[in-house]
Parts: C-alpha cells; sequence; structure tokens
C-alpha cells in the first residue's frame, strides 16, 4: 500500500510542482528561406537534491516526432542522435543558464512546423513543456540588404559602404556580394565582389545610383538595394551668364572682359555646380574681408548701363567645403557724342571747331561740299588741325579761300558702334539784296571777256606785221613755219622711233636676215609616237605595259601523281608510326598493328569549369568471329589502367565509372569509329594523362598506349561574349545575349546578371537572365553595360564590359551668334536677332547627334532642292547689310530623322540724314529735313538753344513732322526771331546713334554791301573797253585795205583778202593754193622769189599725212615701224 501512495511523489506531480515547470519563448516566429533566426527562451524546472548531480539535457522536437526514440532537432545531449536534415543548423542555448534559445541556420522550407521544448536530469526530471510550443513559418526570400555608409560622403576622401543582408548570420550559407553603378566601374573587379566597398567619391559620382547585390550560395535567387549616392563637393564650373538685348544669354566661364553698349539693360545670372548648393552674391570689385554684396543672390540686375557701372563685377560661391570666385569686367561703350561745329568768321577767313566723344575713341573728319579734308593738313586754301586725348577727339579748320554761298560743311566722327555728323549750310542773310548781285557779277565777267578779245586782236596785228618785214629779209626755207617752227622731213630722211637710233637693218641677204631676226616665237607641233613594228609578226603584243608570254613546259618534266605521291606518304607515316603494343591477349604480327590506330589530339586544355569537346577516331582488327559481338569502348586514367580499374568514361553499362567523372565525361558512338571525349564542368583535379582502349569480346581488346591524351585544367580566365543583334538606336527595343563561351548544356549551372546605368530603371528579374531586351535612349550612348557571370558552387565570376554606341536623331539643336569679338551668344529655338549694320556675324550649328548630323545653312526655309549658303555648321556673314535681312535655318540632316532651327536677321542702323535744305521766301525761311534709321529715328529741330519738335505751330514757326517706315520728315517754316549768326539745326536719333546737321545764318562777310561800287565801276569799264576795242578794230582793217590797193588793183590767187595766206610746196613754186577767196584770183605773174618779199604777212599750210609704208626690197623681209614717216606733198 506503501509503494502506491509513493508513486505519485515519484513520477506523478502534484498541482504546486507543475507550476514550478515554466517555459518563457514566443509562440509564432517567422523567417525567410536561407535566413537565420535566433528565438529567444528560457525556462525552469523543480530541482532536487536526487537530481542535483546530473547532467541536464534540453531537447526540441517536432511535434510529430516527440517520442522515446524520435530524434530532436536540437539538444545539448552528445549520446542523443539529431535528426539529418537540422544537424548543425538548429543550435541551442546554454541549459545551465536556463537558457532554451533556438537558433536556426539557412531556414528551408521543410523547417516549417510545431516544435515541443523538454528538460531532462537523470531520472528525477524529465519534463516536457506541451502548453508552451513553438511555430515556425519559413516565408519566401525577399529580405533587400542594408548600406551602411559610415560618414557623408565627401569629394576626395575614401569613404566605407558596408553592404549587410538582414537575417543572415554566421555559419548560414554562404553569401556573394557585388556593387555596381557608374561610380565604381573604374575600381578592380575584385573591389567590388566584397561586402564593404572602400571607394572615392568625385562630384560627377552625385546623384548617380549604387547598387549591392546578394547572392546566396546554391541558389539562383539575387537581392539588391540601390541607393542615391548624396556626395558633398566645393563649387566647380563656375560661371557668369550674360543677358542682353533680350537675346539668350552668353556664358562666361573665366575671367574676362566684356563690352556692353551704353543705355543697354544688363542682367548677370551667376551659376555654379555645388552640393549643398553654393551660396551666391555679387561684389563690386574683389570680394575682400566683410565687404558688402551688392546683391546676395545669383542675380545682377543693371537696368541702364552707363559709364558709373564701368568696371569689376565678382560672383562668389561661398561654401562649406571652398569658396569660388569669378569676376567680369564691364568695359562700357557708346557712339560718338557730337559737339560742334561752331564757326565764326575771322579776318583771315571762316574758322570753325568740332569736338566728339566716344569709346572707343572715334575718328574725326571734315567735309567741304563733296570734298573730304585731311586731317593735319594746310595748304593754300585751308588748315586742319586734329589731336585726340583718350576718349575725345578734337579738330579745328580755317577755311582761307573764298566760300560760295549754300556751300555745305560737315563735321564727321564715327567708330564701331555708330556715327554721327554735323553739318553747317553757309546760308546769307535776307537783308543782303540778291538783285544787287547780279549787276556786279555781270560787270565782272563783261571785262574778263572784253580784256581777253582785245588782246587776241592786238596780238594778231602785230604777227601780220613782223610777217610782212620779214619776208623781204630772210628766204623761208622748206623745211621750217615761222609761226610754229615745225620741220617736216623728207621720204629720204631716218623716221622717229622709240628705239636707239643706231638700229638699222643688217647688210646682206634679206632671207638670210629673216632666219635671224623675222622669227620670234616657234611653232611647235607634239606628234604622238609611232608604234614600233615588230620584226617578228607572231610575237606582236597589245600588253599596254610589258609583254607577256605564256612559256611551254618542256617534254622532259614529267607530272607527279599526286594520288601516289599522297598514298606514298601515308604508307611512310603508318610504317614510321608503328610502335610495339602491349595488352592484347594474342601475339600479333606487323601487318596486324597497323590495323589499330588513333587519332586524337595530344594536349588539350580547358578552363576550370567550362565543357571541351575532344575528337577522337579510331581503327581496330575486325575479324569475322567478333563481328556479332558488342564493341565496347573505355577512357582510363594513366594510373587507373588495370583491370579492375574503374574507367572515366565508357559505353559499357556493366563497368562501374570513376565517380568523380560520372556525368561529367561523355563518350562518343563507337560504332562509327567515334572516341570522341566530351568533358562537363571541368575541375583541377581532371588534369592528368588519359588512355583508350577498345574490347570486343576476347577477340579483340586492345589499349593504344602509344596515342594518350594529357588534360590540362587552367585558372577561369575567359570573358563572356555579348552579342547585339542589330545596331542601337534610340526608341527601338534591341536585345542583348551574354554567353561564355566553353560552357555547355548539363554543364556547371551559369548565373547572369547585367550591370549599367542605362538599365538601372528596369525591373531587377530582367537583370538576371542571359537575354537582355531594354529600349536604349539617347543619354546612354557612351555608357557601360557590363554582364557578370558567375559559375555556380565556387562562386568565380567573370565578366565582359562594352560601350554602348547608340544611334539617335539630332537633339539639342543650338545657334551660337558671335560678332564684335565676343564669346557666342547660344540660341535654343528659333528666334530674331538684331546686328548692327556693317557688323561681321558668325552663326555656328551645333546638334548632338550620332553618328553626327550632317549641318548646313539655308535662306529661308530649307524647302525640297533648295539651294545651301553653307555646307558646313559654319555660316560668316562679313558685313551684314539690308541685304541680309530675313530667316537664315540651320538644318540637321540625320539618318534616323532632320531637324532645322531659325534665326531672323534684323538689321539696325543708326540714322542717315537727308537735309537740312532751306530756302528764303516772301513769308520766311523755309526748312525741310529727312532721316533714314532702323529702328525708326526721332527727328526734331533745334533753333538756337531752343528745341522744335513735334507737329506745332504759332506766330513765329510751323513745324510739321511725319513718319512712314524707317523714315522721318519735317519740315520747318520760321517768320519771325531771325538774327545774322543764329544757328538752326536737324537732329535724328535712334538707340544705335544720332545726327544732326546745321544751318548757320551768315552776317553780310561773305556777299558784301560795298561790292555794289565795284559791280557798277565794272559796268562802266566794260562800256569803255567796248568801245575802244571797237576802234582798234576798225583803225586795223583801214590800214590793211590801203596797203593792198597802194600795192597793186589785182589781187593774186595766192593772197587772201583776209588773211592773206600762201600755201607752200616742196620746190617753192606755187601751185593752186586752197583759199577761200573765189576761183577768178589768180597768182601774179613774174618771179615767185621777188613776190614773196613784197608780201607783208604769210602763213604756212602744212598738212600732216599719215605714213605710206615703205616697199622693202625683199618682200620676205617685209617690216613694219613703229612710228609713222612724215613727208612734204604738193599741192
Amino acid at each position: 500500500m506503501v509503494p502506491l501512495l509513493l508513486l505519485p511523489l515519484l513520477w506523478g506531480e502534484s498541482l504546486q510542482e507543475k507550476k514550478r515547470y515554466e517555459l518563457g519563448v514566443q509562440h509564432l516566429v517567422r523567417v525567410q528561406e536561407g535566413l537565420c533566426v535566433h528565438v529567444p527562451c528560457s525556462f525552469s524546472y523543480q530541482l532536487s537534491l536526487w537530481s542535483s548531480s546530473r547532467e541536464l539535457y534540453t531537447y526540441w522536437y517536432r511535434r510529430e516526432d516527440i517520442t522515446d526514440y524520435a530524434e530532436p532537432v536540437a539538444t545539448n545531449n552528445p549520446y542523443k542522435h539529431l535528426k539529418e536534415q537540422t544537424q548543425g543548423r538548429f543550435l541551442l542555448g546554454n541549459p545551465t543558464t536556463n537558457n532554451c534559445s533556438l537558433s536556426i541556420r539557412d531556414a528551408r522550407k521543410t523547417d516549417a512546423g510545431t516544435y515541443f521544448f523538454q528538460v531532462e536530469r537523470g531520472y528525477n526530471v524529465q519534463y516536457t513543456y506541451r502548453d508552451k510550443k513553438l511555430t515556425l513559418q519559413v516565408t519566401e526570400f525577399t529580405q533587400k540588404p542594408d548600406i551602411l555608409i559610415a560618414e557623408p560622403l565627401e569629394s576626395g576622401r575614401p569613404t566605407e559602404l558596408t553592404c549587410s543582408l538582414p537575417g543572415s548570420c554566421e555559419g548560414g550559407r554562404p553569401l556573394t556580394f557585388s556593387w555596381v553603378g557608374a561610380a565604381v566601374d573604374s575600381l578592380n573587379s575584385q573591389t567590388v565582389l566584397s561586402s564593404v566597398l572602400t571607394f572615392t567619391p568625385r562630384p560627377q559620382d552625385h546623384g548617380t545610383n549604387l547598387t549591392c547585390q546578394v547572392k546566396r550560395q546554391g541558389s539562383r535567387v539575387t537581392t539588391q538595394r540601390t541607393i542615391w549616392l548624396n556626395v558633398f563637393y566645393a563649387p566647380q564650373n563656375l560661371n557668369i551668364g550674360v543677358s542682353f538685348r533680350n537675346v539668350t544669354a552668353l556664358k562666361v566661364v573665366q575671367n574676362t572682359s566684356i563690352p556692353i553698349l551704353e543705355g543697354e539693360a544688363l542682367r548677370l545670372l551667376c551659376v555654379a555646380d555645388s552640393n549643398p548648393p553654393a551660396q551666391l552674391s555679387w561684389f563690386r570689385g574683389s570680394p575682400a574681408l566683410n565687404a558688402t554684396p551688392i546683391s546676395r543672390t545669383a542675380i545682377l540686375e543693371l537696368p541702364r548701363v552707363g559709364t558709373g557701372e564701368e568696371g569689376e563685377f565678382t560672383c562668389q560661391a561661398w561654401h562649406p567645403l571652398g569658396s569660388q570666385n569669378l569676376s567680369l569686367s564691364l568695359s562700357v561703350v557708346y557712339p560718338p557724342r557730337l559737339l560742334g561745329p561752331s564757326c565764326s568768321w575771322e579776318d583771315e577767313g571762316l574758322n570753325c571747331s568740332c569736338s566728339s566723344q566716344a569709346q572707343p575713341a572715334p575718328s574725326l573728319r571734315w567735309r567741304l561740299g563733296e570734298g573730304l579734308l585731311e586731317e593735319n593738313h594746310s595748304n593754300a586754301s585751308y588748315t586742319v588741325t586734329s589731336s585726340s586725348t583718350g576718349s575725345w577727339a578734337n579738330s579745328s579748320l580755317n577755311l582761307l579761300a573764298e566760300l560760295s554761298v549754300g556751300l555745305r560743311l560737315s563735321c564727321e566722327v564715327e567708330n564701331v558702334h555708330g556715327a554721327q555728323s554735323a553739318s553747317v549750310l553757309l546760308l546769307p542773310g535776307k537783308m543782303v539784296s540778291v538783285s544787287r548781285v547780279v549787276p556786279a557779277a555781270l560787270g565782272g565777267a563783261g571785262v574778263t571777256a572784253l580784256v581777253s578779245l582785245c588782246l587776241c586782236l592786238v596780238f594778231l596785228c602785230i604777227v601780220k606785221d613782223h610777217r610782212g618785214q620779214a619776208a623781204g629779209t630772210q628766204k623761208v626755207t622748206e623745211d621750217e613755219d615761222l609761226v610754229m617752227g615745225i620741220a617736216t622731213w623728207g621720204s629720204q630722211q631716218n623716221p622717229r622711233t622709240d628705239g636707239p637710233s643706231d638700229q638699222e637693218s643688217p647688210p646682206g641677204d634679206a632671207a638670210a636676215w629673216r632666219q635671224e631676226q623675222d622669227t620670234q616665237y616657234a611653232n611647235l607641233r607634239f606628234h604622238g609616237r609611232k608604234p614600233r613594228e615588230p620584226q617578228d609578226k607572231e610575237a606582236t603584243s597589245t600588253c599596254v605595259y610589258s609583254e607577256i608570254k605564256k612559256t611551254r613546259c618542256p617534254s622532259s618534266c614529267k607530272c607527279v601523281n599526286q594520288e601516289q605521291q599522297a598514298s606514298s606518304i601515308r604508307g611512310g607515316l603508318m610504317e614510321s608510326d608503328f610502335l610495339p603494343t602491349y595488352g592484347s591477349t594474342t601475339p600479333e604480327s606487323l601487318q596486324e598493328k597497323e590495323r589499330y590506330e588513333l587519332g586524337v589530339q595530344h594536349l588539350v586544355r580547358v578552363q576550370e569549369g567550362l565543357c571541351v569537346h575532344v575528337p577522337c577516331s579510331f581503327s581496330y582488327q575486325w575479324s569475322s568471329w567478333s563481328s556479332s559481338r558488342e564493341l565496347y569502348t573505355y577512357w582510363y586514367r594513366r594510373e587507373d589502367i588495370t583491370d579492375y580499374a574503374e574507367p572515366v568514361a565508357t559505353n559499357n553499362p556493366y563497368k562501374h565509372l570513376k565517380e568523380q567523372t560520372q556525368g561529367r565525361f561523355l563518350l562518343g558512338n563507337p560504332r562509327t569509329n567515334n572516341c570522341s571525349l566530351s568533358i562537363r564542368d571541368a575541375r583541377k583535379t581532371d588534369a592528368g594523362t588519359y588512355f583508350f582502349q577498345v574490347e570486343r569480346r576476347y577477340n579483340v581488346q586492345y589499349t593504344y598506349r602509344d596515342k594518350k591524351l594529357t588534360l590540362q585544367v587552367t585558372d577561369l580566365t575567359q570573358k563572356p561574349d555579348i552579342h547585339i543583334q542589330g545596331p542601337l538606336e534610340s526608341g527601338r527595343p534591341t536585345q542583348l545575349t551574354c554567353s561564355l563561351p566553353g560552357s555547355c548544356e548539363g554543364g556547371r549551372p551559369l548565373i547572369f546578371s547585367w550591370v549599367g546605368s542605362a538599365l538601372d530603371s528596369l525591373n531587377p528579374k530582367i537583370l538576371h537572365s542571359s537575354v537582355l531586351i531594354f529600349t536604349p535612349k539617347p543619354r546612354d550612348h557612351g555608357t557601360t553595360v557590363t554582364c557578370l557571370v558567375m559559375l555556380a558552387g565556387p562562386g568565380v565570376t567573370t565578366q565582359k564590359t562594352i560601350r554602348l554606341n547608340v544611334s539617335y536623331t539630332p537633339q539639342n539643336l543650338t545657334i551660337r551668334a558671335s560678332y564684335r569679338n565676343v564669346t557666342a551668344f547660344e540660341i535654343l529655338q528659333t528666334t530674331s536677332l538684331p546686328v548692327l549694320e556693317g557688323e561681321a556675324l558668325q552663326l555656328l550649328c551645333v546638334a548632338d547627334g550620332n553618328p553626327p548630323a550632317q549641318l548646313s545653312w539655308f535662306r529661308g526655309s530649307p524647302a525640297l532642292n533648295a539651294g545651301r549658303v553653307s555646307s558646313t555648321a559654319i555660316l560668316v556673314l562679313p558685313r551684314v547689310g539690308t541685304g541680309e535681312e530675313g530667316r537664315f535655318t540651320c538644318q540637321a540632316q540625320h539618318p534616323l530623322g532632320s531637324r532645322s532651327i531659325s534665326l531672323s536677321l534684323s538689321v539696325v542702323y543708326p540714322p542717315r540724314l537727308l537735309g537740312p535744305s532751306c530756302s528764303w521766301e516772301d513769308e520766311g525761311l523755309n526748312c525741310s529735313c529727312s532721316s533714314e534709321a532702323q529702328p525708326a529715328p526721332s527727328l526734331r529741330w533745334r533753333l538756337g538753344e531752343g528745341l522744335l519738335e513735334g507737329n506745332r505751330s504759332n506766330a513765329s514757326y510751323t513745324v510739321t513732322s511725319s513718319s512712314a517706315g524707317p523714315w522721318a520728315n519735317s519740315s520747318l517754316s520760321l517768320r519771325a526771331g531771325l538774327s545774322a549768326g543764329l544757328r538752326l539745326s536737324c537732329e535724328a536719333e535712334n538707340v544705335h546713334g544720332a545726327q544732326s546737321a546745321s544751318v548757320l545764318l551768315l552776317p553780310g562777310k561773305l556777299v558784301s554791301v560795298s561790292r555794289e561800287v565795284p559791280a557798277a565801276l565794272g559796268g562802266a569799264g566794260a562800256m569803255a573797253l567796248v568801245s575802244l576795242c571797237l576802234c582798234l578794230i576798225f583803225f586795223c582793217l583801214v590800214k590793211a585795205h590801203r596797203k593792198r590797193t597802194g600795192r597793186r588793183g589785182k589781187v593774186t590767187n595766192d593772197e587772201d583778202l583776209v588773211m592773206g595766206t600762201v600755201t607752200w610746196v616742196s620746190d617753192g613754186s606755187q601751185q593752186n593754193p586752197r583759199t577761200d577767196r573765189p576761183s577768178d584770183q589768180e597768182s601774179p605773174p613774174g618771179d615767185a622769189a621777188a613776190w614773196r618779199q613784197e608780201q607783208d604777212t604769210q602763213y604756212a599750210n602744212l598738212r600732216f599725212h599719215g605714213r605710206k609704208p615703205r616697199e622693202p626690197q625683199d618682200k620676205e623681209a617685209t617690216s613694219t615701224c613703229v612710228y609713222s614717216e612724215i613727208k612734204k606733198t604738193s599741192q
């Protein structure tokens, strides 16, 4: 009865004792496949003195396995067998500290289930905690890796990045890491295959992606995480964008100077590339310490540039990692500003002065009427004195000669930015009557004309009288003229030539002389060469260069029968290659040995993990005894070739293969005498020498020892191949295929992955295939794509990188306009550009296309078959004028599509002034003025210091103005307020320049009233001189008539009543002289010489005949003289 009472005490448990058995563990634990999990657990149990000396054992069982003979999944009992599936993966905590924690490594789907904990200490304590169970769920692997950056990324400073996979643990399934991204493309391939990456970031790495890929060994599942790099870097690529004239900004990238036209609005934009963004500000001059900026933003606005803004402006980009400055010097330029001209009458003449200020310094000149007066020049008519200092140019003009009324005097000034001129119209005052000037002018002209006429008549009378006296004392030779003194040469005298006087025709035969002198140029004839007639007609060749003949083989030559030669060679080789054969069952003769042949490579190399096919053929001695038997072939390692050795490959199904080569070494079909050996997944242990053996029962059994195969297995260095299906075109899907040469189906599995910035936006699952389909973009051109191939098992990785050549249509088409030696404007869209007339303009068209687009320029739109004005990217307009105004289009022609961008040139120019012109009317002074400019000018009048503009009228003046297109017109009628010396100006102005012209109302010095007296005296003198001349003429006529009537009553036919002209011939006789009198007048009788002495005045009538060519004695030696020959001819 007592043992029954003690039984509950020994084996049973009271309610109080059960409370002492407690277990603290999670009810449900989830873990992803392949990862690790740690399940915290603690327990308590009832300790007694009986069991305190016993070892404490703890166990974890699956619920279905909790029996006395079941194997636990984890225990600390070394005498208990564990389940094979969990051995080494389920680890138990230290039970001595009441720790029942369970660590699970490399969780598998089969691990899912419910687990119970059990404690055991001798026979006294043995308890299973059934009320507390652990449920384990194993889910799909979706965990992303974590990337830890030790510190902020700074450009130029080495940084360490660590990639880890949460849930992985030491002792779990091995992980393979790889880093992908543009920032690590230049690193060593071994560096990027570690969980810890050390690299030095660059500014261009900011904003790029960096990916850590994690692959579990033995699984094709890959997980990855991509982060965006935030790289801190100091300001770089600091530049200033300059905008004016509403034109796209030019970009200044270094300290420079830029000219700006005065009055223009200027906008300066400072741009810096940095991270975080730099603090931008503008300073006047250099940014000294604690200097106050004139703008605390990136933009500096100058609404109207003047000389006060000239100087240096500096943009400062302040950054914690370093600051940078860029300066721009503004040089304010402006067209000429004209002061003057101002004129005044001095004793010596009219003195005028003119000054102008411009930047750059202008050139200044005077124009009098249509004539241009040289600088710093002096003569009897005028003196010009010019000088320049800095931006000023000064000139003075002193006119010394008499000036005509209405003459225009202009002062002209010019520089590259414009021109200006001011004119002075010399206009007399109204108080000097114009009617009084006419008699004075006519009087002066009459006096001059009458004096000239009188002098001519007096001269004729004196000459006539002198001839009469000379006729009696001097004989006139036939070669001399009394009046002109001209000698006439006869035909026997030498003609006048321009050559030396000693040049004469050589004596002797004229034909001989002609041979020496006549021919001056050679008439050359080039005849084609006549082909040489060959002596041997049969050997005639029609070859262009050389003669080619076919030679005949002599009869003594003998041809070698190639088949006989080949067979003899083969026979020689077979005989020389025979060696003694060992291992055969029966003796063989030499002839029999010749029938065993093996054709195989001596040495074969293969890289580890790849495949190789070794071609092989064999022959053996065949007999009718063994024809019905099965043919077996074997490949053995050299050290294993024994009767009981296992071959590496065979077709004998009853022969065991070596375990290391089973399924990897494959044999060809021996029925076709094929002994080829295919090796998959080559391993370093495969290296060695192999022999081939053939067996056909007992009749044929032969080992080819003289032909052995040596296999070498090297390290894997093979790079994968990337094949692109067709050219890469932007926007068109393209297929890329990655393959590893040497791999084969059934060999070691390959794991592919693609890396590159062009693939960052693709689904990660797509990147783990050997075939990649993606659509390239223009920005992908020039980037790299890498194919990584990993061999499953050892984790060896090889890769190949290619550079993408993406064809794409032109984009970012821009026009850069350069003029005034200023950095180009960059025009991004069709727009209008104003250009000052006369400037040189260069247009550069830029397009981003691959392959480069063909750039050309058109006038207007590039219509079909339109003519190009330039077939290059550059269009140069040396001097822009109104003829160049209009639209110019740049076309970028490309096989994938064309684009065009247009630029409309608007030619602007300063005012061109026409006038003013003024005239006196009854009601007053009327003036008109016109001007042409682009844009249209404003036109106004200035009277003295007063300004007259617009359309207005009062008692003193009336102004009428109008405009049409580029023209502005104005007229002014002045009725009062006029005085001598008053200046009236017409002024025209636009944004590109100004021009003015003045009318100067002169006092009466130019046309003086005091000259009325000389005019009257001139009239009186003219009347007196007319009377005197008439008297002299009458007196001469009377005297001549008296002499003729006193000498003879009849006039000879050699005398002229008026002139008394005599015509002389060469022999001194008078023959039919030409006179103006009637034909019935005859010559007087008597001696001609005596008659000549009696004549008072005589004149020679000379006739100049054209030279008659001299007839040469020899017709062939005819030569023409340079000058004509003069002869006297008889009348």
